[in-house]
């Protein structure tokens, strides 16, 4: 009986709290209020707690006291990390911006009034999330690789802006294609000839992209296209007849080659054949 009774005791005494890992650990305090003691209370818990709540990778910008409840804009750039998720909660932050930034993998965005967001050049960043309670209207990503833009729990992102960025492979299967209404894409290479499905999509802009992807758009109602005569320009397939305006390269820049730009400008207009108003022009150099 009591070496049983040891053997229990040695066994109460496992820490298996610190054999969590550290994105575990940091996934738990997430779900405190950093505005509390409560994040420090639990250096207690264990030896591994001890110092955690320094490195919680949690942002609360809560500016009431120094705003007055006034809405403002965030700036963040230039920051190196260790690859890790970051969690921001920004209440009172109208329009937020992460620039050239490297070690953040995956962000989660917080903020009631929150109607802008923007991360251009952030090394390693793979995923945003946008959280239910977060009224963001407009979001815009530029980097050179894929990233799962996620927002499904809130739906109230309206508008999306791609930047330079290669467009291809699993941005076909993005989670926002569900549910962006306006979609901008800013000197973005489609290199990829496949059909890209958008229910809800009714303005569609692209800005310089040579593009062999064909739209799959039942709802549009606006489609924009800027570019070079010689480029592969989208096939916009819908169900309704929608408004489009090409704008495109000055036909008359060299006499030999002005019937082979009519020629092919007569093709590009094929590709949007089922527009109901067509708006053409031609820039001079």
């Amino acid at each position: 009986m009591e070496k049983k009774l040891e053997t229990t005791s040695h066994d109460d005494e496992v820490d298996r709290i610190s054999e969590f890992p550290e994105h575990i650990i940091h996934h738990i305090m997430e779900f405190l209020p950093i505005d509390t003691a409560d994040v420090t209370r639990m250096s207690v818990l264990s030896k591994k707690f001890f110092s955690f709540w320094c490195s919680l990778p949690v942002l609360d910008f809560n500016t009431e006291t120094i705003l007055n409840k006034s809405k403002a804009s965030l700036w963040l750039e230039g920051f190196n990390l260790e690859a890790q998720h970051l969690t921001l909660s920004l209440p009172l932050i109208e329009n937020f911006n992460l620039c050239n930034c490297s070690g953040i993998t995956s962000i989660t965005l917080r903020g009631e009034v929150l109607g802008s967001a923007c991360f251009i050049d952030c090394y390693g960043l793979e995923k945003i999330q946008v959280d239910g309670q977060t009224r963001n209207d407009d979001l815009t990503y530029g980097g050179k690789s894929y990233c799962d833009i996620n927002v499904a729990s809130t739906k109230s992102v309206k508008l999306i802006i791609i930047e330079d960025t290669h467009i291809y492979g699993k941005w076909f299967h993005s989670n926002f294609c569900r549910f962006v209404e306006e979609l901008d894409f800013v000197l973005c290479s489609f290199p990829v000839k496949t059909r890209w499905c958008f229910h809800q999509l009714k303005r569609l802009q692209l800005y310089d992209c040579p593009c062999k992807v064909e739209f799959e758009t039942p709802n549009l109602e606006r489609f924009y296209y800027s570019g070079n005569l010689e480029w592969d320009i989208p096939l916009i397939i819908s169900s309704r007849r929608f408004d489009a305006k090409l704008q495109v390269d000055d036909l008359n820049v060299n006499p030999i080659f002005r019937p082979f730009s009519i020629a092919r400008l007569s093709d590009i207009i094929r590709f949007i054949a089922q527009c109901q108003t067509l708006t053409l022009q031609c820039d001079s150099a």
